[in-house]
């Protein structure tokens, strides 16, 4: 039989399709959900071998294994072994038992979707992937980056998709790709093996894929917290990311491959550091992990590395680079849920975070591709009535804005055009009326009040026509312009501007998607379309 690309079982030649590979290290009582969903997959355990490594467990995991062994002969090997310190070992001692023509790494606390199995080896064999991954969700508040489980891609990269932020090792990987190219987890790294591991076997692979859609993969946080990610001391996790990122610079050269990937670590992994752990030290501990952090940034966090980072990882990243440990401590006191307001200045976009008026003003800029959704979030809509041959609207802005940044435009709309929020470059917008928009001095509790008069052209269509105008509220930053629709507000707004527009004889009705839309006619009156 081929190396699986004629989509065939390896059933006649003795070979299980997959080889599932759990290491295990006092697990109980999860361990046992674990083994049913393996159990239970749909593509049959005749074609899937389970691969279990007791690494020295004390809880009678081991015991639950032979159970599990002892109700599925001929499908499960179990290895029992001295405790070996990590996960490794174990993942290491299960590729040397696996004989499947893929390898799938199952977390002994985790569980699998019945069908995981049977999608994967059915996508991989279809695309010829040597590594294939599926939607994995978190269980118990476990954060799980889901950016890169939008849709099916055949073929991933580290510049074009958000793969460096799914480099745990529950992915469909190859074993004769594993093979050929010696890849095995070190050994000498407790936290971030798994990331090494993938890595070789991404930068080997032919093909990389992501199954989107249903979840594949349940990864369950402990209600003990007991998972060793969670449970490990600051030195020893900064520790081992000093190992993973040297590690990957040096199987990666200097440029835009190796920014994409590193850039997950100034955020994740040791922006927890600067987030979780360095409040809760005492300031001589404080200055030792800032200390041991700067070489990492003075390194690897490059300019255009940093602005791939989120705003308030990379200002974290660059005081401790500096460290400025002063204004870090000043991040301590901020509510968790906290957004710094927006502030727009000279064409560009900042966050008002601790420091900005002290600091480097770029370590505090926004990525234009990033800032879609913290402007649409910044903006609120609580005014629309009628002004004369006009429409006044308003609500309030946390943003810092000067008047010329944000005004309202008066465009066409087509009858089947969605009214939905966009950027756009500043340069290649056109509009027939444009009105500007007035800013309060005096800031309240909700922001800053604005508001804008729009005025529609009667003398704009021919008699006997009509004309659909949409106004749209715009914030220029830089060459972009977020452009935005102007909603309809509450039912009993609308019911009172539907009274006043009735006794002028005109007429109200929001259309489908809840957004201001004029239908304007030649005998000069408009209603709402």
């Amino acid at each position: 039989m081929s190396e699986g690309q004629d989509g065939s079982t390896g059933i006649a030649s003795g070979t299980p399709d997959v080889s599932v590979i759990i290491p295990v290290f006092n697990t109980l009582p999860y361990l046992s959900q674990c083994l049913g969903s393996v159990a239970e997959q749909t593509l049959g355990l005749g074609r899937v071998e389970v691969v279990a490594v007791d690494d020295g467990s004390t809880d009678g995991s081991g015991e639950e294994l032979d159970r599990f062994a002892a109700r599925h002969p001929g499908t499960v090997v179990v290895r029992h072994q001295a405790n070996s310190g990590g996960p490794a070992n174990p993942c290491n001692e299960g590729l040397a038992l696996a004989t499947g023509r893929y390898v799938f790494f199952l977390g002994s606390d985790d569980y699998l979707a019945a069908d995981a199995m049977e999608r994967l080896v059915r996508r991989a064999d279809e695309w010829s992937s040597d590594v294939i991954f599926g939607t994995m969700v978190g269980v118990n508040e476990r954060y799980v980056d889901q950016r890169i489980f939008s849709k099916d891609v055949r073929d991933l990269n580290f510049v074009s998709h958000p793969l460096a932020y799914s480099l745990s090792n529950t992915k469909l990987f190859r074993r004769s790709l594993i093979e050929s190219s010696s890849i095995r987890y070190p050994e000498d790294v407790t936290v971030g093996e798994d990331q090494l591991f993938v890595m070789q076997a991404i930068l080997q692979a032919r093909r990389v894929s992501v199954v989107g859609g249903e979840p594949f993969y349940y990864a369950v946080k402990r209600e003990d917290d007991s998972n060793l990610t969670y449970s490990l001391d600051w030195q020893s996790r900064l520790r081992d990311v000093t190992t993973v990122m040297e590690k990957i610079a040096e199987w990666v050269p200097p440029g835009e491959v190796r920014d994409s990937i590193l850039r997950r670590h100034f955020h994740f992994e040791l922006g927890k550091l600067l987030k979780q752990d360095l409040p809760q030290l005492l300031p001589s501990e404080q200055a030792a992990l800032l200390a041991a952090y700067a070489p990492l940034a003075d390194r690897f966090l490059t300019p255009e590395a940093a602005q791939r980072v989120p705003v308030e990882h990379r200002v974290r990243a660059r005081l401790a680079q500096e460290g400025q440990v002063d204004i870090l401590r000043e991040f301590f006191s901020l509510p968790a849920e906290l957004k710094a307001p927006l502030v727009l200045r000279d064409g560009e976009a900042y966050s008002a975070l601790p420091g900005f008026d002290r600091c480097p003003r770029e370590w505090y800029q926004h990525n234009p591709k990033l800032l879609q959704e913290r402007i649409e979030a910044s903006l609120g809509f609580d005014t629309l009535a009628l002004q004369g041959d006009g429409l006044r609207v308003g609500g309030t802005t946390t943003m810092r804005v000067d008047p010329g940044q944000i005004y309202v435009a008066l465009v066409k709309a087509g009858g089947a055009r969605k009214s939905v929020p966009r950027r756009v470059a500043s340069d290649s917008l056109k509009a027939r009326r444009t009105f500007g928009v007035s800013l309060a001095s005096q800031e309240t509790e909700h922001g800053f009040r604005w508001e804008a008069t729009v005025k529609f052209p009667f003398d704009a269509v021919e008699p006997g026509g009509t004309q659909v105008w949409e106004p749209r509220l715009r914030v220029v930053a830089g060459p972009w312009t977020y452009d935005l629709p102007v909603p309809m507000l509450g039912a009993e707004q609308t019911a009172r501007l539907r009274e006043k527009l009735t006794r002028q004889t005109l007429h109200l009705d929001a259309n489908g998607e809840g957004n201001v839309r004029v239908r304007q006619h030649s005998k000069q009156s408009f209603g709402w379309a």
